[in-house]
């Protein structure tokens, strides 16, 4: 599955780009990820909502190795789907809304 992630203040910064296209595994049967990234839409069964979804912590693996430049950042980002914080084991929809957002100062 190809999942677009929108990048925010340092994060933007690292990169240079706005948002980055990754291809991330779905989980398997058992909630693990699949070994690698690789483009994966095979649904387990018709019936099964879940079959399409990806976990955050697959987006997070993906965006380690696709942008070696947010290594250091990721630990201490945050991940929005459809503007809400989610935690790493959070199940993310195809066509969901995914922000990486980096600690952020202000005073």
């Amino acid at each position: 599955m190809i999942i677009e992630v929108l990048l925010f203040a340092a994060a933007r910064e690292l990169t240079g780009r706005d948002a980055v296209k990754v291809e991330v595994s779905p989980p398997t049967q058992h909630g693990k990820a699949g070994a690698g990234i690789s483009i994966s839409d095979k649904r387990e069964s018709a019936g099964n909502e879940n079959a399409a979804c990806v976990l955050v912590s697959c987006i997070m693996q993906a965006l380690t190795q696709q942008c070696p430049e947010l290594k250091p950042l990721l630990p201490s980002c945050r991940i929005a789907v459809d503007c809400e914080y989610v935690g790493p084991d959070t199940s993310v929809p195809a066509g969901a809304e995914i922000a990486l957002i980096p600690p952020v100062s202000g005073g």
